[in-house]
């Protein structure tokens, strides 16, 4: 990753019993990569019953080139769990390189 200059985001839907959050969490942070905020911050996604709302989508930290997220509420299909929350975290990633709406 040091030769490169991608931007890469890793996610987790916190209800995954197969791959749990807080182990890819302990994968990221082994890579080595500095911390660029050293705090969790939340990201939003619009309510599909209410757009002008907001719904927590989870919480992430952001490294020099890597964004780790959660994605609350979701197992291993994130997508498939919750699919606004899913299109709200990829659309925003390649728009902004962040996740959700903070």
């Amino acid at each position: 990753m040091n030769n490169t200059n991608w931007h890469i985001m890793i996610y987790s839907g916190t209800a995954d019993s197969i791959v749990n959050f807080v182990q890819t969490e302990t994968i990221v942070n082994s890579m080595g990569r500095p911390l660029k905020i050293n705090e969790y911050r939340a990201w939003n996604y619009p309510d599909v019953y209410y757009p002008k709302s907001t719904q927590l989508g989870g919480f992430y930290l952001t490294f020099d080139r890597i964004i780790w997220a959660t994605v609350r509420n979701s197992g291993h299909m994130v997508p498939q769990y919750n699919p606004p929350a899913a299109l709200e975290l990829f659309q925003s990633f390649l728009t902004t390189g962040g996740p959700g709406r903070m």
